[in-house]
């Protein structure tokens, strides 16, 4: 049984051969999306990574000016580490702090290896 997926927008195709059922095959590969959902009050922030309805990590800051902010704890939890989640939330993070034209000072391990790696987001990188 051979089956045809077409993703128009990137113009990939693929076909593939599969000796089982249809429910099978869906369950198998089912599509799995990551949503990053930033939630603030006014001291703290957070960016929530889910997938499925299932948590995969988080990363904290805190709010201490109108124009910065202190990225303090990066967590993934164990079934997704090594599949780019706490990248994932540090580019919410960095696209909120662009949009908000404010800075982010990295305290946390994690974000402050990530900041001297990644040349694309020193932008929003608070300086000394």
């Amino acid at each position: 049984m051979g089956y045809r997926i077409d993703n128009s927008k990137s113009n990939r195709k693929c076909t593939c051969t599969f000796n089982g059922s249809t429910n099978e095959l869906i369950s198998k590969f089912q599509l799995k999306k990551m949503e990053i959902q930033l939630i603030e009050n006014q001291t703290k922030g957070t960016a929530i990574a889910t997938e499925n309805s299932q948590t995969a990590g988080k990363m904290t800051y805190s709010i201490t000016a109108s124009n910065f902010i202190i990225i303090d704890h990066t967590e993934v939890e164990p079934n997704f580490k090594g599949k780019g989640v706490g990248k994932k939330l540090l580019y919410k993070i960095v696209d909120m702090a662009r949009a908000k034209h404010i800075k982010i000072l990295p305290l946390c391990p994690f974000a402050h290896a990530m900041f001297k790696k990644m040349d694309d987001i020193k932008d929003v990188l608070k300086s000394n």
